[in-house]
C-alpha cells in the first residue's frame, strides 16, 4: 500500500510509520516486497477475485505469514487445519503464483529483523540504540572534520582508526567536559599544537604540555 492511501484508510501517524519504513528498506537496500514475515491476510499485494485474502479459521490458529504456509498435510498435522479447506489452499498457493511470492529457501527473512537480534535478550531499551547505530553505519559519511584530519594524517603517514577514536572520546575519562573537549577535537572546533602553529598563532608546533619535541599531532592528542 502507498503511503498516500494508507493516510486515507487509517489516518497520518501509520501513513507516516510506512513512507519511515520504507526510506529504512532503502538504507538496506531491500528489493521487494516479499519476505517471511508478510502478512497473508489483508495484504492488498496478495489479493484473490479483486480482494484480499481472509480467514478467521487459520488466523486463529496461528496461521499469519508467508512462512507458516506450508505443505497443506503440514498444516493439518501442525495447525490443526480442516481437511475441507483444501480449495482455499490452493487459491492461495494460485494467488502466490500470480503474484510471485517466493516460497521455500527463496523465502527470506527482512534485513530489518537482523537488527532486533542485535540487542541482548531481555534488555528491549538497547533496542532502540542497536537500530538507531545501524542506521547510522548505513548512511554514514565522514564530517568536513574528520576529512581535514584524514588529510593531516596523510601529510605524517598516520593513519587514523576512527572506531578507536571514537571509542578514546568516550573512554578517555568519565567526567563529560573532558569527554566534550576529545570531541571538539574531533571536529577540529579546538584545534592542535600544529595546526596553530600553521594558522600563525603559536612559534612552533610542539605540545607545551610535554616534554619538549613532542608534535603536537591529531594522534597524539587523542591519546
Amino acid at each position: 500500500m502507498c503511503t498516500r492511501k494508507c493516510g486515507l484508510h487509517y489516518g497520518p501517524i501509520f501513513s507516516y510509520l510506512l513512507q519511515v519504513f520504507k526510506i529504512v528498506e532503502r538504507f538496506v537496500d531491500f528489493k521487494g516486497i516479499w519476505c517471511k514475515s508478510s502478512t497473508i491476510w489483508n495484504n492488498r499485494n496478495l489479493i484473490t477475485g479483486g480482494k484480499p485474502f481472509t480467514n478467521r479459521n487459520w488466523k486463529d490458529k496461528g496461521i499469519n505469514t508467508l512462512q507458516d504456509i506450508l505443505d497443506f498435510q503440514d498444516l493439518c498435522s501442525q495447525y490443526g487445519v480442516d481437511k475441507h479447506s483444501l480449495y482455499f489452499y490452493f487459491r492461495l498457493r494460485t494467488a502466490g503464483k500470480a503474484f510471485k511470492v517466493p516460497s521455500g529457501s527463496d523465502l527470506r527473512d527482512h534485513p530489518v529483523l537482523s537488527w532486533f537480534h542485535r540487542a541482548p535478550r531481555r534488555l528491549v531499551s538497547w533496542l532502540v540504540s542497536c537500530v538507531y547505530d545501524t542506521l547510522n553505519s548505513q548512511n554514514y559519511t565522514p564530517s568536513p572534520g574528520m576529512m581535514a584530519l584524514e588529510r593531516e594524517a596523510a601529510g605524517l603517514n598516520h593513519d587514523l582508526d576512527w572506531s578507536v577514536i571514537w571509542n578514546n572520546v568516550s573512554g578517555a575519562s568519565k567526567n563529560p567536559n573532558h569527554q566534550y573537549i576529545h570531541m571538539k577535537f574531533c571536529h577540529r572546533a579546538y584545534v592542535t599544537p600544529r595546526i596553530r602553529h600553521q594558522m600563525g598563532l603559536t612559534p612552533d608546533q610542539y605540545c607545551s604540555f610535554c616534554n619538549q619535541g613532542t608534535l603536537g599531532s591529531f594522534l597524539y592528542i587523542m591519546w
